[in-house]
């Protein structure tokens, strides 16, 4: 850094000192940053992925069984709702949102669309193992 001068990087990056510029930060080496799911580092964030029966919390760092219920609680209470992604762009962005109504991360991901919530979880590609 010369004198009198700070240098800033966006959201999802650092400054490094060695080769004078914003470095992406890689969020999946942080231990909690997708529990029980796969982490997909892109640049200045990442995605946490959940391989079926499991779905993203409210966290959006942890991959949860939405199939058990405390016998003590409300199953709905528990139901994750989002947003459906219909198509997924080359750059990793979401874009045309299934507006009828919001679904399940299983519902988008087995008849809708490609990714779902609002950070875009991809769901697995169609033909796959993981794809159900």
């Amino acid at each position: 850094q010369l004198p009198g001068y700070s240098c800033y990087c966006r959201f999802g990056y650092y400054y490094d000192n060695i080769r004078l510029e914003c470095t992406d930060i890689n969020e999946c080496l942080e231990e909690d940053s997708c529990i029980n799911g796969e982490c997909i580092n892109t640049p200045g964030s990442f995605y946490c992925f959940c391989h079926p029966p499991l779905l993203l919390d409210l966290t959006q760092r942890k991959c949860i069984n939405m199939t058990y219920y405390d016998a003590d609680t409300d199953a709905g209470e528990h139901v994750l709702l989002s947003v459906c992604w219909g198509t997924v762009t080359q750059s990793m962005m979401c874009a045309k949102p299934i507006n009828e109504r919001q679904t399940t991360y299983t519902e988008c991901c087995c008849l809708f669309g490609e990714a779902w919530g609002q950070d875009c979880a991809l769901c697995p590609p169609k033909g796959t193992e993981g794809h159900a």
